[in-house]
């Protein structure tokens, strides 16, 4: 079932357009750096403003409204199944894990470097769970040569879910890489064009620059019209103004030179806008994830994806914190339910992240599936017709009546309730009685049994043979030892 957000809004209107006049002016007289020269000419070729020498662009006002009015409304990111298709824009909201995490706080609660088995593990987790809607990689391997890990993260999200998610693309490699692998999964390029199982995510270098490495990666999806995201991680008060109004307009600035360049090398490829902005915590030097300025960021970017008729892509459920304690409860579940419901399309980091996103926990992960559970009963609303407001059922039972015995009740229950499945409801003294288990605890054995007992929709054998294949050409190409028998059950 879709779930739709728009409820919550920050800007008015004028206040919009206000945002969109000061990043125009931002694009046209201080421009942006573009390190690509493949780039640059396609920005030349549109109209833009290009010192080749410098790498810099300039951007006249009429080049950045005639992209916007290329980039497509929304569009459907497939999985390997069908049914597990997403579908982007219209507030439609969809819930993406963490990403990408270097650490694990894992089952037995010790902290160490991920691995390409806890790949496999929360790929399993967020391929059985009925919110997150994405089959991204959790954790970055550390047991992968730095080389070929972007290979071993594809093949571990398509060997372990039927779910969409994003390709790598740090650099021509990696980004060719990823795609070359998703072809064989979809049977070639051909079928890949009509049904595109991967997205990517890049991020600008602020203030008002690309990486050369991302750059590179970004035009091998683009000219395969492949959708993107331009994600700004702004830093209010070290990579952009400490005001929250003026790293917006920077941010804003820098996704839509993104939108442009997008636009310009393929027209009519889908931009999601994205942000993963926030405030440094001016106090530790470091980046506050789950500030309540994220979270107004995030309100504000959905406001400016919608005036821009795109798809939008923002954060929630982080934890800036280091243990499961009230901290990561509060900043979880408001950063979430926030982002949630300002309507953004696709939320990343809803599940298991903690320590400002260095660390993914298995026991989070399972709280935050839940948290994610109540947000999206809550975007669900109230049905009102005259099946739910139950006149007729009212009469029936009269005073003092109960309608535990219903068959309306049996038919409705699952419709209008949410029951989450480690959230403690009983009486203290039951409780007690049980055990006095903890929500971790709870999440453990839950985490626990999904691992042992939840298998994903197998690849056919000779789609994952074609890979293993093409893993040990790259492995070759690189120079470095296969590290394949690390994945379980990998027949070789």
């Amino acid at each position: 079932m879709q779930l739709k957000g728009g409820k919550l809004q920050v800007l008015a209107e004028e206040q919009v357009k206000d945002i969109h006049a000061a990043s125009l002016d931002v694009l046209e007289h201080t421009g942006v750096i573009v390190p690509e020269r493949r780039c640059l000419e396609k920005l030349a070729e549109a109209g833009a403003n290009v010192d080749f020498e410098k790498e810099h662009v300039l951007f006249p006002p009429w080049v950045v409204e005639e992209a916007i009015a290329k980039a497509p409304a929304h569009f459907t990111w497939h999985g390997r199944d069908p049914r597990q298709d997403v579908f982007m824009g219209d507030n439609i909201v969809n819930f993406g894990p963490a990403s990408s995490v270097l650490s694990v706080s894992d089952i037995d609660g010790n902290k160490r470097l991920a691995t390409v088995n806890d790949c496999e593990k929360f790929t399993r987790l967020a391929d059985q769970s009925e919110n997150i809607k994405e089959g991204y990689c959790v954790v970055h391997p550390s047991d992968i040569p730095d080389q070929v890990h972007h290979a071993y993260m594809v093949f571990s999200m398509f060997r372990n879910s039927t779910k969409p998610f994003r390709g790598r693309a740090f650099g021509p490699n990696e980004a060719l890489d990823s795609i070359k692998i998703a072809e064989i999964v979809s049977g070639g390029e051909e079928n890949m064009k009509k049904r595109p199982n991967l997205i990517v995510n890049c991020c600008p270098v602020s203030p008002l620059a690309h990486g050369k490495q991302i750059l590179e990666g970004f035009y091998e999806y683009v000219t395969r019209r492949l959708p993107v995201i331009w994600t700004p991680e702004v830093q209010a008060g070290a990579t952009g103004p400490v005001t929250i109004a003026g790293s917006i307009v920077q941010m804003n600035a820098e996704i839509l030179s993104g939108l442009v360049m997008a636009q310009a090398i393929t027209p009519s490829t889908p931009v999601v806008y994205g942000t993963v902005s926030s405030i440094l915590d001016m106090k530790r030097g470091v980046i506050a994830y789950a500030a309540p300025e994220a979270s107004l960021i995030n309100l504000v970017a959905a406001q400016m994806a919608r005036f821009y008729k795109i798809p939008s892509r923002g954060t929630g459920g982080f934890c800036d914190g280091n243990t499961l304690d009230m901290q990561a409860g509060f900043e979880s579940a408001m950063t979430l339910l926030m982002t949630a419901m300002a309507g953004v399309n696709y939320i990343i980091g809803t599940a298991g992240a903690m320590s400002s996103t260095m660390v993914c926990s298995y026991e989070k992960f399972m709280i935050d599936d839940q948290v994610a559970g109540m947000v999206a009963r809550l975007l669900r609303g109230v049905e009102v017709n005259p099946l739910t407001m139950a006149t007729e059922l009212i009469a029936k039972v009269g005073p003092k009546g109960h309608y535990m015995g219903e068959k309306h009740t049996r038919e409705n229950l699952l419709k209008e309730h949410y029951i989450p499945l480690v959230v403690d409801r009983m009486k203290y003294d039951t409780w007690a009685a049980s055990g006095s288990k903890e929500i971790k605890h709870l999440a453990k054995e839950k985490v626990e049994k999904i691992l042992a007992e939840y298998q994903p929709e197998p690849l056919p054998a000779e789609v994952e043979k074609e890979i293993v294949a093409y893993i040990k050409l790259i492995e070759k190409r690189e120079g470095v030892s296969s590290s394949l028998d690390k994945f379980e059950n990998l027949s070789l």
